[in-house]
C-alpha cells in the first residue's frame, strides 16, 4: 500500500484542491489539470478512508471557546477597519444586506463545535459582507 500522506502531498504539488466538506471529500483539479494530476486522484480513490482520516486530521474539531475569542478579536479588527460603519444607514439604505450580515452573525453564533475550515469559512464570509457594506456605505455618502 502506497504512503497515502505522500499521494495527497503529491496531488497538491500539482495543484489538486483536497477538502472536506461535510463529512465528504471533495477534489478540484486544476484549470489545466495533466493527467498525471487525475491519475493521482484515481489512485487516492482507492484509499478514501485513509484520505478523510487525514483530511480530519489537518482539519481539527474546535469548541467554541477554543475559536470564539479569535472571532472576538478579529470582529474588533474588522470594527477599526470601518470606523464609519453604520448598521442603522445599513438597515435603512440595504436592508437585504443588512439581513444578510445578521444571518452570518446569527450563523456564528450558533456554531458551536466546529471544523477549523467551517469557522474560517463563516468569518471570512462576515467580513466579506461586512466591508462591502462598509464601502457601500461610503460611495452612498460621497453622493
Amino acid at each position: 500500500m502506497p504512503d497515502v500522506r505522500s499521494l495527497i502531498e503529491t496531488a497538491r504539488s500539482k495543484g489538486v484542491t483536497l477538502l472536506l466538506v461535510e463529512d465528504r471529500v471533495r477534489v478540484q483539479l486544476p484549470p489545466a489539470s495533466h493527467e498525471d494530476a487525475r491519475e493521482l486522484i484515481e489512485e487516492l480513490r482507492k484509499y478514501r478512508a485513509e484520505v478523510k482520516s487525514i483530511l480530519e486530521e489537518d482539519d481539527p474539531i474546535l469548541a467554541g471557546d477554543q475559536w470564539y475569542p479569535h472571532f472576538r478579536d478579529f470582529h474588533h479588527k474588522v470594527i477599526f477597519e470601518t470606523p464609519d460603519f453604520d448598521y442603522g444607514e445599513l438597515r435603512k439604505q440595504n436592508p437585504d444586506l443588512f439581513r444578510q450580515i445578521k444571518a452570518k452573525e446569527n450563523e456564528i453564533d450558533a456554531l458551536g463545535s466546529a471544523r477549523l475550515s467551517q469557522v474560517m469559512a463563516v468569518m471570512r464570509e462576515w467580513r466579506t459582507l461586512t466591508v462591502h457594506a462598509y464601502f457601500e456605505q461610503r460611495q452612498s455618502d460621497k453622493k
